[in-house]
């Protein structure tokens, strides 16, 4: 066993006693960092993951220093690796581990770099690096450190990571992004967990990433595919639950808090008589995300089955969602989105209006026209033709029943013929519930001059619609040229 002198003698040597010196109060008072707020979080996500796969984890400890925090995960039973570049760091680490022979903890003094091109897939569960990566930034770029963090969670699902900031004052600062997200938004999921403070900053934002599980209040939850929409918005797919994670930070970041918000109050306790809302599991909001966690309902979408020209019952289809919306307005609720993409087709063939968020008091649509009903008629439009229109630059005015198919033209024919103000979901539910199916087909012949003239001018709207589009994507060619030319010249300019 060593003796605590020898210990003594080894942190004296030390050129930062950076984290507190395991099992060594003794030793600890002079530690640049008291790590136990952050040892919490790490800890929280330690067995959260270890629930998960019911088993201890294998850990890496990147720029492990003084491993304080590979010894506490050993304690909790779990396997580590800690590296560090600092033999001196290594020397004090090694020591500790012959003071505790009962845990699985090893180190090796070895560059993070090196570590990268050595792992294997799924060597490890889960990889720390607790503010080691600005100087990878400062030595190397930005750009080598994002590509070096993409190479290690290729090999490593899960990730515990605590990034420096550009606002610092040491002389490394100035070489990191902006934005520390820059360096992980490649990951599938990733969020602020905590902010924890250091003798440098005030706050450090300490990351959970993973290319497999989300992490939300403490749970964790495994998830086979994503998707990105572009506005701060990202949907985890498990196989059973679906996760929302929304930004609310910058320009978007008031929208998306809503829109958690509306969802979550909608699915908490949906209306009398709703059928088929998704269970809602949790919801919250922490450190610029919100987020949802509800059932994963199964279906497809009906804009991809439209997209795909997959068939379906435009009967069923309506009369479902007419349910649905009959069912809020008795509620006072009111869906602003009615859209073919956010109509998910069970497997039944049953629909279900989804995006929460849009349900609310208010009685408009999102969009053009405001009507709710006159935005129904549109998808009405869609889902009979089995057409998607484009909604650059605007939603086709395909509101009137003259361009539709048999029976569904004299359907809408009947509530065009009543007052506006007496339009319901529920007349149109009803209305449609007793429609024969007999004569369906297009209309031929006995057209008015009101249905002909109504009839050309959609289709002259949408004509002009499909020309306003192309000239939109003529410009942003040219715009892109012009650019593509205008950089190359200022490349060429500054050649020697």
């Amino acid at each position: 066993m060593p003796s605590l002198p020898e210990l003594r003698t080894l942190v004296a040597e030390l050129r930062e006693v950076y984290q507190p010196i395991f099992g060594h109060s003794e030793l600890s008072g002079a530690a640049s960092r008291n790590s136990e707020a952050r040892l919490r979080d790490v800890m929280a996500v330690y067995h959260a993951l270890a629930r998960q796969l019911q088993r201890p984890l294998r850990v890496l400890d990147l720029g492990c220093a003084q491993g304080w925090f590979g010894f506490n995960l050993a304690h909790a039973g779990a396997q580590v690796l800690g590296v560090d570049y600092l033999e001196e760091n290594i020397n004090v680490c090694n020591m500790l581990a012959l003071e505790n022979p009962h845990l699985h903890i090893r180190f090796k003094p070895m560059e993070i770099e090196i570590v990268a091109g050595f792992l294997e897939k799924d060597q490890f569960d889960l990889v720390l690096g607790l503010s080691v990566f600005h100087h990878l930034c400062f030595n190397d770029g930005k750009e080598a450190a994002r590509d070096l963090l993409d190479k290690i969670f290729e090999k490593v699902p899960t990730g515990i990571l605590e990034m420096a900031l550009a606002s610092e004052s040491p002389a490394w600062a100035a070489a990191q992004p902006e934005n520390p997200d820059y360096l992980i938004e490649r990951q599938p999921f990733y969020r602020v967990i905590a902010h924890h403070a250091t003798h440098l900053s005030s706050s450090r934002p300490l990351y959970f990433c993973s290319r497999r599980y989300w992490y939300l209040d403490g749970e964790m939850s495994e998830f086979s595919a994503f998707s990105d929409n572009g506005r701060g918005r990202r949907y985890f797919f498990g196989e059973k639950m679906l996760a929302k994670l929304y930004r609310t930070t910058g320009e978007r970041g008031e929208i998306n808090r809503y829109a958690v918000e509306q969802s979550a109050r909608f699915l908490k306790s949906p209306p009398a008589g709703y059928e088929g809302a998704p269970k809602l599991y949790q919801f919250g909001e922490a450190n610029g995300v919100a987020w949802l966690v509800q059932d994963k309902l199964p279906g497809i979408m009906l804009d991809e089955l439209i997209r795909d020209g997959k068939p379906y019952d435009e009967r069923a289809i309506l009369l479902g969602v007419l349910k649905q919306l009959a069912v809020l307005e008795r509620a006072g609720l009111y869906h602003a989105d009615v859209r073919v993409w956010n109509i998910l087709v069970g497997p039944d063939g049953a629909p279900r209006l989804i995006d929460y968020n849009e349900i609310s008091e208010a009685k408009r649509d999102c969009v053009w026209p405001d009507s709710v009903y006159l935005a129904f008629f549109i998808f009405v439009n869609e889902v009979v033709t089995h057409r998607q229109f484009d909604t650059e630059p605007s939603r086709p005015p395909f509101i009137s029943p003259f361009n539709l198919q048999e029976p569904y033209r004299s359907w809408l024919m009947q509530i065009w013929r009543i007052p506006v103000g007496e339009w319901s979901f529920g007349f149109l539910l009803e209305t449609l519930e007793n429609l024969t199916l007999s004569g369906k087909g297009a209309a031929k012949g006995g057209d008015s001059a009101e249905a002909l003239w109504m009839q050309s001018i959609e289709q002259n709207l949408d004509s002009l619609n499909a020309t306003v589009r192309s000239m939109s994507q003529l410009v942003l060619k040219l715009h892109e040229v012009v650019t593509a030319k205008n950089q190359s010249r200022k490349s060429s300019s500054s050649k020697p």
